[in-house]
């Protein structure tokens, strides 16, 4: 049978148990055998399970329950029992681990909160944004407004739209990507050039918030084969998220490196760090929720410049980054360390005869 089995008589003792029951329960079926059921399996004494049976043998009506059973070692398990009547006072117990079934469970439920956390955090991103867009539109109305007034509320208007607009193209890339609907313009690409265009984009961040970026470049040739704008925008995202999350006057550190057949991209900082529960959620789409830096208060962290940071930034960074067939991880020691992300792409490797495999279309672009 795909689940345990055991029988009981009217006094609790155990007449039967099949293996995997046996294998559930932690005993050899021979030591279980015409044992006390609460000598043998003491553990479930003082738990709702010893009522459960009770009531099933008295009442005559069969029951079902979930029982967690924690271990001192933290392996937790939870079973499912299905107990039935039988003549003479006895019980028939069919049971099965559901330890699987109860964590995906728990992820979703967790999926769920941070989803629900999220959106209300992007309905209070785009209300700050209409907050003055709204404000600037009443000024507008008055009549009495000089040409410096109209120019500067309309500049207003453009900066909230602009975010707003911003935020929006975000979300529906991240959609795409996630639904496999980017088609990738490949080519022959030099990594070094790649974190030039990155750092490029990122510049205005770093120099207002007076941080310190050191670029480790290696000597050798980086070349990986990958859309260049979408590799630009995986490193750009890290980079904005390092600067987010580094207080001002911070450092951020980043490096390549050529490993046998892949290259490799790191970027740390001496920021706020994360936790360990962080550090494992941190490439899901909400986990920004649980997040917060000495700007951002908590919120998306989606001011001009920024980009968007921990969670739906790096959701789209680990999604890019399969369709080139790399990855990415994150490691930090604790809040308040800073935080490290590492990249890994296949390398292109530089072809010297005919026999090896042809690179493909598209010229190495070098720093």
């Amino acid at each position: 049978m795909a689940e345990g089995v055991t029988l009981l008589l009217h006094d609790w003792t155990i007449i039967e148990v099949n293996e995997l029951g046996a294998h559930i329960t932690g005993l050899p079926r021979l030591e279980l055998i015409s044992r006390n059921q609460w000598e043998a399996v003491p553990y479930i004494v003082g738990t709702p399970v010893k009522a459960l049976f009770k009531r099933v043998q008295t009442g005559g009506k069969a029951e079902t329950c979930e029982f967690f059973r924690p271990y001192p070692n933290g392996n937790n398990e939870w079973l499912e029992l299905r107990v039935y009547p039988l003549t003479g006072g006895r019980i028939a117990i069919f049971f099965r681990d559901i330890t699987e079934r109860k964590q995906s469970e728990e992820k979703l439920r967790e999926a769920d909160r941070r989803k629900d956390e999220f959106l209300a955090m992007l309905a209070h991103e785009l209300r700050n944004s209409l907050a003055p867009i709204s404000a600037a539109a009443e000024l507008l109305q008055r009549a009495s407004l000089d040409q410096g007034r109209v120019r500067k509320t309309s500049e207003i208007i453009g900066r909230q739209v602009s975010h707003m607009t911003n935020l929006v193209d975000y979300l529906l890339d991240v959609s795409r990507v996630t639904q496999g609907l980017v088609k990738l313009d490949n080519v022959s690409l030099d990594i070094a050039h790649i974190v030039s265009q990155a750092v490029e984009q990122v510049a205005p961040i770093i120099r207002s918030r007076r941080h310190h970026l050191v670029l480790h470049l290696s000597p050798e040739l980086a070349a990986v084969v990958g859309d260049q704008k979408r590799l630009v925008q995986v490193i750009s995202n890290i980079l904005n998220n390092a600067a987010k999350y580094t207080h001002d006057g911070g450092h951020i550190l980043l490096k390549t490196e050529v490993r046998d057949s892949h290259v490799i991209i790191e970027v740390s900082d001496n920021g706020i760090g994360m936790t360990p529960d962080l550090v494992a959620q941190a490439f899901h789409l909400f986990a920004q929720a649980e997040r917060t830096s000495d700007r951002s208060g908590g919120g998306l962290g989606l001011g001009l410049g920024l980009g968007l940071g921990l969670g739906l930034g790096l959701a789209l960074v680990k999604s890019l980054l399969e369709l080139h067939g790399g990855t990415v991880r994150c490691e930090s020691e604790g809040v308040g360390k800073g935080s490290k992300f590492t990249v890994c792409l296949p390398r292109l490797m530089a072809t010297t005869s005919h026999d090896q495999q042809p690179a493909p279309d598209g010229p190495i672009q070098r720093a």
